[in-house]
């Protein structure tokens, strides 16, 4: 039996222990996985395909060394890793560019791509978002063991990863990822995955778990979370996933609400002009302006403030999280668990549509807020 036949085999048996993920509406990606080369010196192992069964099986080993054994049906962390593992590495195909300077295939963002892959995936398959977002983060963070060190990484760069990702998962993936490959600076590699550690552990923050207590509420409690508040409710979603839908229904039970939306903003200041011809759009004046106004809400102690935007990023909610704080709101996050087939077929048939690749690259953008940003996350099912 050869090496490809052996993963798929192991993947089959792996995928019983989230059996919504289905084999055969995954083949697809781990047969282009099998027929995707990446030789090189980092990879002297050839396809993805092999080099993904490696680090699973390397996997194993490291839980042993590590934590005394591997327990993937028991053990939660242990099974976000041996998912993590598996699916790492699974945008690489799409990735895939011929350098000629190089003589080889290169994956140049693969890293991104591969966790946007596993949300969709994770989404269409109405998997819990906890547990798909534990995994998008150690996707998207998978390279950052070996390159901190070696960037020389400033203590507030671990401090801000600590908050996104659990390091401690981080740096099992990572050590997996590295013995699980041939290559000619395996051992510098490992040296600096041990670095990672050494530096997070001297932080303080090597074992911190942002969703350690993390209660997730539906929309049915909705009511009993803005009773005796003052709230700032922050949707974090890409366009056409329903943003309109959720403050058409606030607004119905809640008719006070202030809506802030940057898009009427820019509605005002451009007329619909911008619909079509984005560039003359000054994002910089639009947000100033709606920052403004949340503030003039907060200040005037309005109850409930609905701030309309994709709110994408820890980054885009910096602010938002800093005035709540400044003026004493709770903040209520809404995760939307949209698929992105219905998400494509909703923005069809909005009046203003917006491009296809806009919206998946926005869905891999999307940053679960972190236990520091929010007081209550409220989980939108698809519909």
């Amino acid at each position: 039996m050869n090496i490809h036949q052996q993963a798929l085999d192991r993947l089959r048996t792996d995928l019983l222990l989230e059996p919504k993920l289905r084999y055969p509406d995954l083949f697809p990606y781990f047969k282009a996985m099998w027929e995707t080369d990446q030789t090189s010196p980092y990879h002297l192992e050839g396809d993805v395909l092999t080099h993904t069964f490696m680090v699973v099986n390397a996997l194993d080993e490291v839980l042993y060394m590590e934590e005394g054994g591997a327990d993937y049906g028991h053990n939660p962390r242990h099974k976000i890793l041996l998912f993590a593992a598996w699916f790492h590495d699974i945008g690489k195909p799409s990735t895939k560019e011929w350098s000629e300077k190089k003589n080889r295939n290169t994956f140049n963002g693969h890293e991104e791509v591969s966790a946007t892959l596993w949300r969709q995936l994770y989404l269409q398959f109405e998997i819990d978002p906890v547990f798909g977002e534990k995994i998008v983060e150690l996707i998207r963070n998978h390279g950052v063991p070996t390159n901190y060190p070696k960037m020389g990484a400033l203590d507030t760069t671990y401090l801000r990863l600590s908050e996104r990702v659990n390091i401690q998962e981080l740096f099992l993936l990572e050590l997996a990822d590295m013995q699980g490959r041939k290559c000619e600076d395996k051992q510098s590699l490992l040296d600096a995955v041990r670095a990672f550690k050494e530096k997070a552990q001297e932080l303080n923050v090597f074992n911190l778990d942002r969703f350690e207590g993390f209660q997730p509420h539906k929309f049915s409690e909705l009511a009993y979370l803005l009773k005796n508040k003052k709230c700032l409710l922050l949707p974090i979603a890409p366009p056409g996933c329903g943003k309109t839908f959720l403050r058409d229904e606030l607004l119905q039970f809640h008719p006070h609400t202030v809506v802030v939306s940057p898009d009427e903003i820019r509605n005002e200041l451009y007329g619909d002009k911008w619909i079509t011809n984005y560039e003359i759009v000054d994002n910089n004046k639009v947000f100033g302006i709606a920052n403004h106004r949340e503030k003039m809400a907060m200040e005037s102690e309005k109850p409930l403030i609905f701030f309309d935007a994709q709110n994408a990023s820890i980054k885009d909610r910096k602010q938002r999280v800093a005035d709540a704080e400044k003026y004493n709101y709770a903040i209520i996050c809404f995760w939307f668990r949209t698929k992105l087939e219905t998400i494509l077929k909703q923005n069809r048939e909005r009046q203003r549509k917006t491009p296809e690749e806009y919206i998946r690259r926005a869905i891999g953008h999307l940053q679960f807020p972190t236990r520091l940003e929010t007081d209550y996350v409220v989980y939108l099912s698809p519909r």
